[in-house]
């Protein structure tokens, strides 16, 4: 049986949770055992906490300006389930950056992955609703478990993905006057006079150094004008002008303000550009 199982493999690239998944799978073969859906959730749900735990380690979950012990721990200095979606949601930047600058609303969208993993837990318990799960009822059980974990893992790198576009916004400003404004000897050396005319950035991977602190690396293309001759010389007809598209890469280190300011700010930034197809 593979209701689902494609959906969730999307979320998946850890090896060994893809062996858990399968594993899942296989508890729905055994049509003898009248709790093979109870098992197949539990595997799920055991899943899923594997992908938060390992998106939101509890010493750095502990370690956030906003994480604050909740009087229902058990455990000192242990970040329980909702503190760690909030922080996989974050995906290690400050609150008020992603909640102020951005405008993404992180509690309203960790309050529905938590009700999510409740709806899920609520598959693993041994009840009369789900005992002995009849043959003709698997399928659509099966089918709403995993809907309701695609729906956790989704959410969670949506809110990711927004965060991520929204970084890459503010470090496009950069860019734009590092670009338009900044000489490169790489360029300089092609023609008389060699100015970037557009860029496009294709790729982007964004890495948390420490919470206030990122690394961004950019890469993409630049379309160069190469002009050969003075301005004169292209008047009278004596010169030339042609474009090129050369690769780049872009890297950043960026800072959060000084306090009560949410905004990055761009300490560190190299570009270099790919010249070596002009000469090919």
């Amino acid at each position: 049986m593979v209701i689902g199982k494609n959906d969730i493999l999307k979320f998946l690239s850890d090896p060994f949770d893809i062996q858990i998944l399968e594993a899942a799978f296989r508890n729905l073969d055994d049509i003898s055992n009248p709790i093979r859906f109870n098992n197949f959730a539990y595997v799920l749900r055991e899943l899923v906490n594997r992908v938060i735990d390992r998106l939101a380690p509890n010493k750095e979950v502990i370690a956030a300006k906003w994480w604050q012990p909740s009087a229902d721990d058990k455990i000192a200095n242990k970040a329980n389930r909702r503190q760690q979606i909030r922080y996989a949601l974050l995906d290690g930047n400050p609150e008020d950056f992603v909640i102020e600058k951005l405008e993404i609303d992180v509690d309203t969208i960790a309050d529905y992955v938590y009700e999510c993993i409740g709806r899920l837990n609520k598959y693993t318990h041994i009840s009369s609703a789900y005992f002995g799960c009849p043959e003709k009822e698997v399928p659509s059980r099966v089918s709403e478990a995993c809907s309701t974990i695609t729906n956790i893992l989704g959410t969670i790198d949506q809110c990711r993905d927004k965060i991520a576009e929204g970084i890459i916004d503010l470090i496009d400003d950069e860019l734009v006057e590092s670009m338009y404004l900044d000489t490169y000897d790489e360029l300089d050396i092609l023609s008389t006079h060699s100015s970037i005319e557009e860029y496009y950035i294709q790729d982007y991977e964004i890495s948390p150094i420490s919470e206030g602190i990122i690394s961004c690396i950019t890469t993409g293309n630049v379309l160069t004008r190469l002009q050969y001759g003075s301005d004169g010389d292209q008047r009278r007809g004596d010169g030339m002008v042609s474009t090129m598209e050369f690769p780049f890469t872009a890297e950043f280190t960026c800072r959060l303000c000084e306090e009560g300011i949410v905004d990055y700010v761009v300490e560190k930034a190299s570009i270099s550009i790919d010249t070596d197809s002009f000469y090919e």
